[in-house]
């Protein structure tokens, strides 16, 4: 196989931040490259990999907004880690690569990346690819914005907004850092504040709610069960919570308490025994069921019922028991 030979890739955009999980309805439909409206991957290929467990990853990052952003990290279901490195001359006169844990975007500016300078590392291929082939990667900015899609719901036109938050060692969002948990929980508290669906995974446990950053490290980034029952919350806004974690069950309890609700306008799934959240599965069956579609096209959710049994059935190794606050509202 020629080494110059190249594989296109589709590349999939998403901002970053760990655990938390934030749909709404506000603004249009966009392709994935466009989710960040004038931040634009282009050009993205990977050259045919000497060795079939590693690749290099050549892309254009163009930030055409009047914003400044950062490329916080990669990933890829193809790949058991996706890296971004900076070639670089040490001290001897050797050419090394140094991981970059962030690399800054400056507005109205084109960055690429290139093997022999920044670049990205596909390392540990679970397959062997081919000319050709397409490999799905996601690249995740801190500011590029949310990922869209237009839908039709009962022959209305339903505008998707998904935003990704999550915690990265070396960067603003560092759960291991009093500043990080600071960042991830503000984000929190504006995701519950604005958005219909909010999705939470990761570590959990009773009365200390959502542990948002490391909290073996840091005691900020706790957003517990007290802090539920009173956070801004809308009022007159139907929102859907899925809590993910182990023993959730009084965090449901909590919504339904803070007085913005009072008992209403939410429905919350919680757990009452461990889970697995080292798995993504349970948030990928909860999105699917939420935005499910049938083969015309048309938003056709699926009942609770089934939801929660599929749930259920994702905690290999661990007895849930997932249920819905709320559900026996009028």
């Amino acid at each position: 196989m020629p080494t110059s030979s190249r594989r296109p890739l589709l590349v999939l955009l998403a901002c970053a931040v760990l655990a938390l999980a934030a749909c709404g309805s506000d603004g249009g439909g966009a392709t994935p490259a466009e989710a960040s409206g004038s931040l634009r991957v282009l050009d993205a290929t990977v050259d045919a990999p000497a060795n079939p467990k590693v690749a290099a990853m050549r892309l254009v990052v163009d930030n055409g907004t009047a914003t400044d952003d950062l490329l916080v990290g990669a990933s890829s279901p193809d790949a058991e880690s996706v890296t971004i490195h900076r070639s670089e001359v040490d001290s001897a006169g050797r050419a090394v690569m140094v991981e970059a844990p962030a690399v800054p975007i400056a507005a109205r500016s084109t960055v690429r990346f290139d093997p022999g300078g920044l670049h990205v590392m596909l390392t540990g291929l679970r397959r062997t690819l081919e000319v050709g082939d397409t490999v799905p990667v996601t690249l995740r900015f801190r500011h590029a914005g949310a990922f869209k899609r237009t839908v039709k719901a009962d022959s209305r036109t339903v505008n998707v907004e998904v935003r990704v938050f999550f915690g990265k060692p070396g960067t603003e969002m560092d759960p291991d850092t009093d500043a990080g948990g600071k960042v991830l929980e503000d984000e929190a508290r504006k995701s519950l504040a604005t958005r219909d669906v909010v999705v939470y995974s990761g570590h959990s446990g009773p009365f200390y709610g959502f542990a948002l950053a490391n909290w073996r490290k840091t005691s900020e980034g706790d957003l517990d069960d007290a802090d539920m029952r009173v956070i801004d919350m809308p009022s007159d806004k139907y929102q859907v919570i899925l809590a993910e974690g182990c023993d959730t069950y009084q965090i449901g309890e909590a919504f339904k308490e803070n007085p913005k609700k009072a008992g209403k306008n939410v429905d919350i799934i919680t757990t009452t025994s461990f889970s697995n959240a080292s798995t993504p599965a349970a948030v990928q069956d909860f999105i699917s069921a939420l935005i499910a579609r049938d083969t015309t096209n048309r938003l056709r959710p699926q009942p609770v019922s089934t939801l929660l049994t599929k749930l259920d059935s994702e905690s290999w190794g661990f007895t849930t028991m997932y249920g819905m606050h709320g559900i026996d509202d009028g």
